[in-house]
């Protein structure tokens, strides 16, 4: 699907530059048209290739791990970056505790 969107992008591509550079053809607006409704299509027929490709790459994924090693290898990665974002908590009687005591 995805390359059936580059061809139909490349091609309105290129029918919308002949249409706004070049003086020697003249294109309808018909052809225009065909031109910018191929380019959106084309990037629509891309974008649904990538979420396509990434959920067969999720699916692979859980069925060689399956799913309670893929759930738990996505929990502990989440789990790591939280951790590593927030800041360590010390509460004040422990600081206290195990402060260098000042010579008084």
């Amino acid at each position: 699907m995805s390359r059936a969107g580059a061809w139909a992008f490349l091609i309105g591509l290129v029918i919308i530059l002949v249409d706004e550079y070049n003086i020697l053809i003249s294109l309808t607006q018909l052809q225009a048209d065909i031109g910018a409704f191929s380019l959106l299509g084309g990037m629509l027929l891309i974008f649904i290739g990538i979420v396509a490709i990434s959920i067969a790459k999720t699916a692979i994924s859980i069925s060689e791990k399956g799913i309670d090693g893929w759930v738990r290898t996505k929990y502990d990665s989440f789990k790591s970056r939280v951790l590593a974002g927030v800041p360590i908590r010390i509460s004040w009687e422990w600081k206290d505790n195990n402060s260098p005591q000042e010579n008084k």
